[in-house]
């Protein structure tokens, strides 16, 4: 209706953009291009300029070589740790100490102390003093090579991964050492990350984390992406070097993966959303639910064999935890996206509490 009702090009961007934002889900965004005048002039003062990609010198910086890769400070959140009394931080080098961290002390006698840390994203990319410290120690590995082409950036980025979880753990033993009972994860106004999430949320606890159900929407994208990963899993189970118990998990797992793609298959025809006052008259789902592909058991049963793989030895490792003692964390509003699956997958374990507030997701 905003859209039949506009009168200007300017009011229909303005529809499009209200709609998107009414989502309220940062991986869901409007832009509206900008008129040729007005992208030369942004242009002319420095913006729109396209990225530089290919090869980063090793004559850069590390603060320069980061600027390429995105890296921009993301450590800190709203909530002052440091403003209480009793606050006992750790080292603020931002290179030895990437995660803010310290102990909460009243000074009562026999009092369990509390150690708070803070990570502000999950990912390489909010941590730019790691990230040149880096830089510099790789520049010095390089020897003659006179920059660093595609293949030497991604090296680069999963040894920061390693060197980020190094000091992960050193902060958590550091923590512990200090006398801390109990961790307190800090992830407000997280927005998120990437993989590395995963490897971070068994560093913080000894218990077998659940797989979780997955969602998908009913749409020939979600058919087609289901349907490569059973063929990749009917691939797998096909090797006859395997032994037969993997090569009848990997056939599972593509049985599973077969019936989701149907199921993303299965029509759903939401025109009547429209029309209707409520999500709850709606004649059918668009989003299609999966359960584990596998059992906490059968998933452990596999990956004891995928390890005797020699392919194994060159998978990222699985790193001890590096806390023992209890867990909270902590959400706020803007804690989104893999930051939710650290606070899902820690409470689903039963191995966190969660306070705070409900999730952006």
């Amino acid at each position: 209706a905003a859209l039949a009702q506009a009168r200007s090009l300017g009011e229909a961007r303005a529809a499009l953009v209200a709609f998107v934002e009414a989502f309220d889900d940062h991986h869901f965004v409007a832009s509206a291009p900008y008129s040729a005048p007005r992208r030369w002039l942004r242009r002319l003062v420095g913006k729109d300029r396209p990225r530089d990609e290919g090869p980063i010198p090793w004559s850069a910086s590390g603060e320069e070589a980061c600027a390429r890769f995105g890296v921009r400070d993301r450590r800190f959140g709203k909530v002052e740790w440091t403003a209480l009394a009793g606050f006992q931080p750790l080292a603020a080098d931002a290179g030895s100490h990437p995660f803010p961290a310290g102990l909460l002390s009243s000074g009562a006698a026999n009092e369990r102390q509390l150690a708070v840390l803070r990570i502000g994203l999950f990912s390489q990319q909010g941590f730019p003093a790691l990230c040149a410290a880096e830089w510099e120690r790789q520049h010095l590995a390089s020897f003659a090579e006179d920059a660093c082409d595609d293949a030497c950036q991604e090296t680069f980025w999963d040894g920061l991964e390693e060197r980020l979880l190094d000091r992960f753990a050193d902060e958590l033993a550091e923590l512990a050492r200090g006398g801390a009972k109990t961790l307190l994860v800090d992830l407000t106004d997280n927005g998120g990350g990437s993989g590395i999430v995963g490897r971070m949320m068994r560093m913080v606890t000894t218990r077998q984390l659940p797989e979780r159900a997955a969602g998908f929407i009913r749409h020939p994208h979600s058919v087609k992406r289901l349907t490569s990963i059973a063929a990749d899993y009917a691939a797998e189970a096909a090797r006859v070097e395997l032994p037969a118990r993997q090569r009848e998990l990997y056939a599972q797992v593509q049985r599973r993966m077969e019936a989701a793609a149907r199921d993303a298959a299965t029509p759903c025809d939401l025109s009547r959303m429209w029309q209707l006052a409520s999500a709850a008259e709606l004649p059918c789902a668009n989003v299609g639910r999966a359960e584990p592909w596998l059992d906490a058991a059968e998933q452990a049963e596999l990956a004891a064999l995928e390890a005797r793989e020699p392919a194994a030895a060159a998978a990222k490792p699985v790193r001890p935890a590096a806390w023992t003692g209890e867990l909270v964390v902590l959400t706020n509003r803007w804690t989104a996206s893999a930051s939710e699956d650290f606070a899902a997958s820690l409470q689903d374990a039963g191995a966190a509490r969660i306070a705070g507030a409900t999730t952006l997701g």
